[in-house]
Order: C-alpha cells, then sequence, then structure tokens
C-alpha cells in the first residue's frame, strides 16, 4: 500500500494471528530495498497487568504452612493453518510461529523428522510462544518440523507439514542390468523429494568414456526401467537419470562406475583330451568364435562323475588348455566355460573320458559238486562308459596267496569251475573288462567242495525178539558212498 506518511494503522486484523511488517521507500527513479523484517505482532486487545494481590489470612490451621507455586503442563495453540501444513515455493521463506503456554516456562525443543535441522534454520524462543524459521527454503527444506514442550508437569509435542514446491531429488539405486553387446538395461527407484509435485517422468541420458556431455536417450520415460539400444559394442560408457515435475527437471543420479557393452562369450571350440591316467585328464580347446566383446579373462573346466547330475569346477586356467587331478578311477564327463566382464559364457557340449569297469554285483555261488562248483553273477553297475567285453574268473586255494585264472574269455554271467580237489577249500572272483582294461573284482567267501551223501544201505532187520511194547531194535548198513 502507498502511503505518504511515516506511520501507518493496519486494518482490520485477526484476532490471535501473527503478523510482520516491512517498509519500502520510493522516488522518481523506483522502490528501494525494504527495511528489516519487525518482529512479530499477535493482533488481540491491550492488557493492563495484573494488580497487587491482597494477603490471603489463615483463621485456623494445624501443622506448617508451605507456599507453593501453581504449576501447568504445556499446552500449545496451532491455529487451522498450521494443521493443514505450509505451502511455499521454492526461494520463499517459511515461518512457524506457535504460542503457547505452561507454568514453570516450558523447555522447547524443535526436531525435524528423519534428518537433522538444516543449519540456515532460526529459531526464536519466547516465554509464552515460539517461531522456526527459514528466509529461502529448497526442496531439501520439506517435511515434518516437531516441536516438544515440556516442564516439571508434563510435556507436549505437535508437528507441521512443509512442503516446498521445487524440482525433484534424485532417483535412487540406480543399477545396470543383462548388459548386451549392443545394449543395457537400467532401473531405479522414484526420489525421496518429489517436490511437492508428482514425478511426471524421467530423462536417461547417456555418455561414451571419451566425452564430456551427456547426449539424451529418451526424455519422456514413465517407468522406472529403460533398455537402451543401439550401444557400440566394446565401448564404455556412463549412464544417467534425472526426474521432472511440473516445476522443472530434477537432479541426476549417475552410475557409479562405467559400463562396458558386452555380454558372455560363446562356447568354446572342440575340446581334446591330451592325455588320461587314473588320477588325472589333461584337456586343451579352441577359443570361442566370438568373445562377446569384451576380453576373455579365464576358462573353467568342470566335471561330472559318472551317475551323478551335478557339476563341479574342477580347475580354472587363462590359457586354452588344463589338467585336472585328484580324480578316482572313474567315469567322468568335462566340459569348459569361456569368462569376460560381462560374466561366463555357456559351457562346450560334455566329453567323456571312459574307465575300467567296477565290480560285477551279487556274485552267488551255487550247485557245488565234488570237484565242481557253479558261478553266477550280474553286470556292475558302472561300465566306464563302454561295452562289457567280458569276464575273467579266477580260484584261490586255501592254501594259497594268490588267484588264479580259469576262465580269461567268459561272456556269460555264469560259468561252472571243474577240476576241484574233492574236500578243498576255494575262494572264487570275478572281473568285467572293457575296451579299457579290467575292472575291480567281486569274491565269494571261502566255500568247501564236496558233494551231499548218497541214500544209506538197505535196512536190514537182524533182531525182532528184543522189542518192547513201544519199540524194537533196527539194524542198517552204511551208504555206498558218502
Amino acid at each position: 500500500m502507498l502511503i505518504q506518511d511515516c506511520k501507518f494503522k493496519s486494518t482490520p486484523l485477526e484476532e490471535g494471528i501473527e503478523y510482520e511488517y516491512r517498509v519500502y521507500g520510493e522516488n522518481i527513479v523506483g522502490i528501494g530495498k525494504c527495511s528489516k523484517v519487525s518482529e512479530v505482532y499477535v493482533a488481540r486487545d491491550p492488557c493492563d497487568p495484573p494488580g497487587r494481590p491482597e494477603a490471603v489470612i489463615v483463621t485456623r490451621h494445624s501443622g506448617v504452612v508451605i507456599p507453593m507455586d501453581k504449576i501447568d503442563p504445556p499446552e500449545m495453540i496451532l491455529n487451522s493453518e498450521l494443521r493443514k501444513g505450509i505451502v511455499v515455493r521454492a526461494g520463499g521463506s517459511m515461518r512457524i510461529c506457535i504460542p503457547f503456554k505452561g507454568r514453570p516456562i516450558p523447555e522447547i525443543n524443535w526436531a525435524k523428522e528423519d534428518a537433522e535441522l538444516p543449519s540456515k534454520v532460526l529459531i526464536e524462543k519466547g516465554e509464552d510462544y515460539t517461531q522456526l524459521s527459514i528466509d529461502i527454503c529448497d526442496k531439501f527444506d520439506a517435511g515434518k518440523y516437531i516441536l516438544k514442550l515440556e516442564n516439571s508437569a508434563g510435556s507436549k509435542s505437535a508437528f507441521v507439514s512443509v512442503k516446498v514446491l521445487d524440482t525433484p531429488g534424485a532417483p535412487l539405486n540406480l543399477q545396470v542390468k543383462d548388459i548386451k553387446r549392443e545394449s543395457v538395461t537400467l532401473t531405479w527407484e522414484p526420489p525421496v523429494i518429489d517436490g511437492g509435485s508428482r514425478i511426471k517422468n524421467y530423462l536417461v541420458e547417456k555418455r561414451e568414456s571419451t566425452r564430456n556431455v551427456y547426449s539424451n536417450v529418451d526424455s519422456k520415460c514413465t517407468k522406472t526401467s529403460y533398455r537402451i539400444t543401439g550401444l557400440t559394442e566394446g565401448t564404455i560408457y556412463y549412464f544417467r537419470v534425472l526426474a521432472e515435475n511440473e516445476f522443472g527437471v530434477g537432479q541426476a543420479v549417475e552410475t557409479e562406475e562405467s559400463v562396458k557393452t558386452s555380454e558372455p562369450p560363446l562356447p568354446v571350440g572342440k575340446v581334446n583330451l591330451t592325455e588320461v591316467t587314473k588320477t588325472t585328464v589333461s584337456l586343451s580347446w579352441e577359443k570361442p568364435v566370438h568373445d562377446g566383446g569384451s576380453r576373455i579373462i579365464g576358462y573353467y573346466i568342470e566335471m561330472q562323475p559318472a551317475g551323478s547330475e551335478e557339476w563341479v569346477v574342477a580347475a580354472t586356467t587363462k590359457t586354452c588348455e588344463g589338467i585336472v587331478l585328484g580324480l578316482k578311477g572313474h567315469s567322468y564327463e568335462f566340459r569348459v566355460s569361456a569368462e569376460n566382464a560381462a560374466g561366463v559364457g555357456k559351457p562346450s557340449s560334455p566329453t567323456q573320458v571312459l574307465d575300467s569297469p567296477s565290480a560285477p554285483v551279487n556274485l552267488q555261488v551255487k550247485d557245488v559238486k565234488r570237484n565242481s562248483v557253479s558261478l553266477s553273477w550280474e553286470p556292475p553297475l558302472i561300465d566306464g562308459g563302454t561295452k562289457i567285453s567280458h569276464y575273467i574268473v579266477e580260484k584261490r586255494e586255501q592254501k594259497r596267496m594268490a588267484f588264479t585264472s580259469v576262465c580269461t574269455n567268459c561272456v556269460r554271467n555264469s560259468f561252472i569251475i571243474s577240476d576241484l580237489q574233492e574236500g578243498g577249500r576255494y575262494s572264487f572272483r570275478v572281473l568285467a573288462v572293457n575296451e579299457l582294461g579290467v575292472g575291480l573284482p567281486a569274491t565269494t567267501d571261502q566255500v568247501k567242495v564236496s558233494e551231499a551223501p548218497l541214500p544209506p544201505g538197505k535196512i536190514v532187520v537182524v533182531d525182532v525178539t528184543r522189542h518192547t511194547v513201544t519199540g524194537m531194535l533196527v539194524v542198517w548198513g552204511r551208504p555206498a558212498s558218502d
């Protein structure tokens, strides 16, 4: 309001509302700088200080009379505007003035929810009011400001929400996923500070490591993920994302590390067995046809024992050859995978390493005669990766230490061993053979070679006179053979 005098009566005012004032001077050139802001004044009728209290006359009493101050817990007065919350544009000022009462005068403590009070906050404390103010607000000043009053009679807390209309903060947790030779996928989370307005969209940008300026990829992304295509294979990139609301584009979040556009390498070429022993295997292979756009940094050799479904890493190497140690004479399969900065590629086709078979199972001794026995068995559980060609059958007399061969080319799962010594004790064993050699033996317990006795000779009654009511004496001769 333009006035000519150096004093002014401000009307109309609303009772109980706080007001501040400042004054500008104006001449023919224009309006000058404003004065300092006045103190805060509460609109209310003037009142006089209380009169002198009258003495209290005590007519009857017993004991000692102790005077005590009256105490009241704190109470604060939040008007309807503060309860709704304060909305201020970025660059504007914000003031929260709260009258209170309490006896004794309460202690005053201001705080901000989930954060420390900014250093630019100004706090005034009076006997019946307190004020928190910020002269120039930005998006980081938004939030809940909490006032706590406390005295010996109790405590009271209240909060005022402040919304600052500004551009949004930076998105959170920007990650690069699914890196390919010509594309990458970015994911992120919305900013914690939305600037008091809904996020409309995001700006996605990229920068090659050889350049200083970001270039736009998409300025209207409405999701929190984006797949960037058309990148140059093997090139190092940086990426950033910015949120936008109705007040403008906010701060950017950038990838912490550079990203090289590449993918895991293709499978290695043919895998060859260069040497095989009972405990080691040496392999060699050809490099992948394509390294995925990034230099190959090593190879993984995996193995899978026969009968297992699990592949385990047996060795690593930086060249196109390697050796696996500590094998245990079983049949194995091997495969090789290449690795680059983008990860481990698909493995090669399995290469099988053959071995001699395991022992036959369920070896049994049947049909024992005076000078022969019959053996039967079932094929071994592990054939060594190749067909069983035949079996070796061996025997050992009790008094001997070593087994001797009975048959070295048995093609069936049973065999009759003859020409044994009647009454002798023997052990027998069977070994399976494939193209890689002789397998482990299956051995029987010790067996005595003998035949079941013949029936006894003809019964001859030699005396029928010696008998009783319950029995008689019968005699017969020995069998012709036992």
